[in-house]
This record gives structure tokens, C-alpha cells and sequence, in this order.
């Protein structure tokens, strides 16, 4: 099973290069194609997901300004009966007290 490999042998010059494998320019044009098509369908995506998410922020935020718009204008104040009375501000935990 020792075989030993002998290369072929060629005949005409050995200093010239092969010459390199034609590709038909088709191919390189469908290849930028479809990489720019990736490109754009990626940016499109986070491009959506950007806009909807500023457009959901901004529906929050208008839901939440809606919300409290009489209450900032004293129309309807606030009921402070179901809120804990704030903890004094000296620097001690309430359970110190």
C-alpha cells in the first residue's frame, strides 16, 4: 500500500501562470443584487421596528398625558386617603422610628 505520487509531467513553459477561471458578469451582478436586496430588507426591519416603537411611546405618553390632564389642572385632585404617609426624611430607616 506505499504508493508513491509522481506529478504529471507538462510540456510548454512553466513560468506562465494558469489563466484564471472566466465567470460570466451575470453572476457577479445577481450577487450585488441580492446582498443590496438583504441589505435593504434588514434596514427596513429595524427601520420599522424604530418607527413603531416611537409610535408606541408616543401613544403611551398621550395616554398617560390624557390621563392625568385633570388632575394636573386641580378639575379632579387626587384622593391622597389610599396613599402611605411619606417616611420622614432624616436619614433613618422606618422601622428605627
Amino acid at each position: 500500500m506505499n504508493a508513491t505520487v509522481t506529478p504529471p509531467v507538462t510540456t510548454g513553459t512553466q513560468g506562465e501562470p494558469p489563466e484564471p477561471a472566466r465567470r460570466h458578469p451575470g453572476v457577479r451582478l445577481a450577487a450585488v443584487l441580492i446582498g443590496a436586496g438583504i441589505a435593504i430588507v434588514c434596514a427596513a426591519t429595524v427601520h420599522m421596528a424604530v418607527v413603531v416603537g416611537l409610535l408606541m411611546l408616543a401613544a403611551v405618553l398621550f395616554l398617560l398625558d390624557s390621563r392625568m390632564h385633570d388632575h394636573r389642572t386641580g378639575r379632579r385632585p387626587l384622593d391622597d386617603a389610599g396613599f402611605a404617609p411619606a417616611p420622614s426624611f432624616t436619614g433613618t430607616f422606618p422601622a428605627d422610628r
